[in-house]
């Protein structure tokens, strides 16, 4: 639903506009892309917290890269 509404937002308002848009439609997907809930982040087909993305995804050049967890 917000990578829909996103895509909704015309971009070319302004440059700071421009940017937020771009990170929030970033942010839509990679959530996405992580099968589980986790914090505030809930999806109601994946209710439940999954172990295995116990991890980071960082966006680069607009393709996704799982990054390792930090150790603490």
């Amino acid at each position: 639903e917000a990578a829909a509404a996103l895509a909704a937002i015309p971009a070319g308002t302004d440059a700071e506009t421009d940017n937020l848009l771009l990170v929030a439609r970033r942010a839509a997907d990679a959530a996405a892309l992580r099968t589980e809930s986790r914090g505030a982040h809930f999806r109601r087909d994946h209710p439940e917290p999954d172990p295995a993305w116990a991890r980071r995804i960082a966006w680069v050049g607009g393709r996704p890269h799982i990054l390792s967890p930090t150790v603490a």
